[in-house]
């Protein structure tokens, strides 16, 4: 599967693009084991069984070869995983700090997580649709460590945020509907998009 799959089949901003550069910088070994949790249709999956990892998917909602389960109770044992994906997915996940001790618990020591979501550059808010929990940069940081992660990378990804909301209005309609939120608290949570790498804390 090439990295320029189409945009309907990877709904999220940077799409295969961000997933390949987060890829470059987690330097899994050849046929790492990994995880896509929030996984929706799998398209990162397929994407990662191509490059010869061994690879997972877990979704609320899912049929075989994915997985279907919660990400508070993962379906792995403990130090079993090289890597996990959060991919446009932690932020619709509660509670947030048992989905991180999930993810500890199944990560080999030094194994690497990476995320990409929604963050608030303006005030942290809750919507009800796409946009799920949008925490400040420094809270996203906090929680993670808190957690027993250490930060590798982090940078903005918000340049494809538009292209995805216009693509989203085109095929759903009102985007209040979508994200879950009026326009003013939108202004005032200034959303954006990272790309996170973290490793297991020794």
């Amino acid at each position: 599967m090439s990295v320029r799959e189409s945009t309907l089949d990877c709904l999220r901003p940077g799409g295969l693009a961000l997933t390949e550069q987060g890829l470059k910088l987690c330097a899994f070994p050849n046929k790492a084991t990994l995880a896509d949790i929030g996984c929706g249709n799998g398209s990162t999956v397929r994407y990662l069984q191509t490059l010869g990892y061994v690879a997972y998917g877990l979704d609320l909602v899912a049929e075989p070869p994915l997985l279907q389960g919660d990400a508070t109770h993962l379906p792995f044992t403990t130090h079993s995983l090289d890597g996990l994906f959060y991919e446009c997915s932690f932020s619709k996940m509660f509670p947030p700090d048992i989905v991180l001790a999930e993810a500890k618990r199944v990560l080999k020591p030094e194994g690497k997580l990476l995320m990409s979501d929604f963050y608030a550059r303006g005030v942290s808010a809750d919507f009800q649709g796409l946009l799920g929990r949008v925490e400040r940069e420094e809270e996203i940081q906090h929680r993670l460590q808190q957690a027993g992660f250490q930060l590798i990378h982090w940078q903005d990804a918000s340049h494809d945020v538009l292209q995805t909301f216009g693509q989203l209005i085109f095929n759903h309609g009102c985007i209040e509907n979508i994200l879950g939120a009026n326009r003013t608290q939108l202004k005032q949570a200034k959303s954006g998009y990272f790309l996170s790498v973290w490793e297991v804390s020794p």
